[in-house]
């Protein structure tokens, strides 16, 4: 997969990769993070800037410095922020300079360079009151991330971004109302952000943490800013069309195509599942479950494939489910061996989901006493409330199908 990035000359530069003629659905950012978190819990650090890429041969290089790296300083003067950081360069550059930073646990200063003239900077600031909030919420406790999220901003310790999105995060998942607090924070939020570096950051934070309605004018944003990107406008499709926005959703999508704008295998593969949601919202089964062959196609001529993780499993079920709808079990069962095939080790471990499915369609084709034994196999355990409240959200009518077998 090429890859496109924002070059520095010879300095620190801060990037979110994007796949040329394709789509990228990894925060490189969060990925540089994660095996550094653990031990920068231990410290005393409250911010810094991650270095995610640099030029080899160039200044920063020349410093010593590696990716991974945070810079605490230049100089004496603390970094806290991708804005300070920008700020300090400009004003030194031409002079000598040193950097301060952390890594793999030892504070390390460097030696001595000349600052360069850079134009373009972009980047993604960490923070270590941000990461906390963040853990909090990923682990459910709100009520201890909204202290550390007052804590943090009474100490000016978050950028206005970062305030914003925490506020949003401990906000519920409500569909937006004009006027409420969440359309308020939104709203505030768009208008903070001017970059496509930070827009595309944001959009991926909210997503990330179960926040899509706030992640929409987000990306928006983003395909107002640059309208030919074509990551952007599959972004923003494939998020609308998962909130049942389908008619904006395809209009980004006919977008792409009326101006001919590329793909690789996996956009392709995108864009056949953003349709195949779309129909899916309009419950046109079978021209969901076509696109979505056509989608599993395209993913498997990618250079990425499926591989074995959360997506392999995620796509997979998603087939088998829309298999179902077309009520033909022998449909079905020629679903269920393409899925098993890319579906990979996670995939293995649905059965009880499996037979959610199964049921619907034998229900579908009168079987129903051998669906009714499918649901009662599960009743009782806790993998039955699992599949309910997952088809509730996802598939209602496969949700009631199980309980009423259930109840029989």
């Amino acid at each position: 997969m090429q890859r496109t990035m924002r070059v520095l000359r010879g300095v620190l530069f801060f990037v979110v990769l994007q796949t040329t003629n394709g789509f990228s659905q990894d925060d490189p950012i969060e990925k540089m993070l994660e095996p550094i978190r653990e031990k920068l819990r231990a410290t005393r650090i409250e911010s810094g800037v991650l270095v995610a890429s640099m030029t080899k041969g160039g200044a920063a290089d020349e410093a010593g410095l590696l990716e991974g790296d945070l810079i605490l300083k230049i100089n004496d003067e603390p970094v806290s922020s991708t804005t300070q950081f920008v700020s300090i360069r400009d004003r030194l550059r031409g002079s000598l300079v040193k950097f301060t930073f952390w890594r793999e646990g030892k504070y390390i200063t460097s030696s001595e360079i000349v600052m360069p003239p850079a134009v373009g900077i972009t980047g993604e600031e960490w923070s270590y009151s941000m990461s906390q909030i963040l853990l909090r919420i990923e682990a459910g406790d709100m009520d201890t991330a909204g202290t550390l999220a007052q804590q943090a901003e009474a100490a000016h310790l978050l950028t206005q971004r970062n305030s914003l999105i925490a506020k949003l995060l401990l906000l519920p998942n409500d569909v937006p109302v004009p006027g409420s607090e969440q359309d308020k924070l939104t709203r505030e939020l768009v208008e903070t952000i001017s970059t496509t570096v930070e827009l595309s950051a944001t959009a991926f934070r909210l997503q990330h943490y179960g926040r899509p309605w706030p992640a929409i004018p987000v990306r928006r944003k983003l395909v107002a800013m640059a309208p030919n990107d074509v990551n952007h406008r599959l972004n923003l499709a494939q998020l609308l069309a998962r909130q049942k926005l389908s008619d904006e959703a395809e209009q980004n999508i006919r977008y792409r195509v009326e101006h001919r704008l590329p793909l690789n295998n996996h956009g392709f593969s995108v864009e056949e599942d953003c349709l195949s949601t779309i129909a899916a919202n309009r419950e046109q089964w079978r021209e969901a479950y076509e696109h979505h062959v056509q989608a599993i196609e395209y993913q498997l001529k990618s250079a990425e494939g499926y591989g074995t993780g959360a997506y392999a499993r995620d796509s997979a079920l998603r087939h088998v489910a829309l298999a179902a709808h077309l009520r033909d079990i022998d449909v079905f069962q020629e679903a269920l061996r393409l899925a098993q095939g890319f579906g990979g080790p996670m995939f293995q471990s649905l059965p009880p989901y499996l037979d959610a499915f199964r049921a619907f369609v034998l229900v579908s084709t009168n079987h129903k006493d051998e669906a009714t034994s499918l649901v009662m196999k599960w009743k009782g355990k806790p993998d039955w409330q699992s599949v309910y409240d997952y088809l509730a959200v996802t598939y209602p009518d496969c949700a009631k199908n199980w309980k009423t077998l259930a109840d029989r």
